[in-house]
């Protein structure tokens, strides 16, 4: 998801805001594989959409979140 712990945890807590009330799993160093594609649903910008790269999801997807929920994502490459 490309970005550092304290945001994704950030994240976590703000999900339930896009409708989103799953328990994710998280794993040291590891998320659940949903939760990518879940967020990528969540917000119409990104739906439908094939990414060129991990980075370019990972940035677009992070302007999502800072647009939807106003959280300003650490990056983590």
């Amino acid at each position: 998801m490309g970005m550092t712990p304290n945001s994704l945890k950030l994240l976590l807590a703000a999900l339930p805001r896009i409708g989103l009330s799953k328990n994710y799993q998280l794993y040291d160093g590891v998320i659940d594989e949903f939760l990518r594609d879940d967020l990528v649903q969540s917000f119409p910008g990104l739906r439908f959409r094939t990414f060129a790269t991990q980075d370019a999801l990972c940035r677009l997807l992070h302007g999502a979140i800072r647009k939807a929920l106003g959280l300003a994502i650490q990056p983590l490459y």
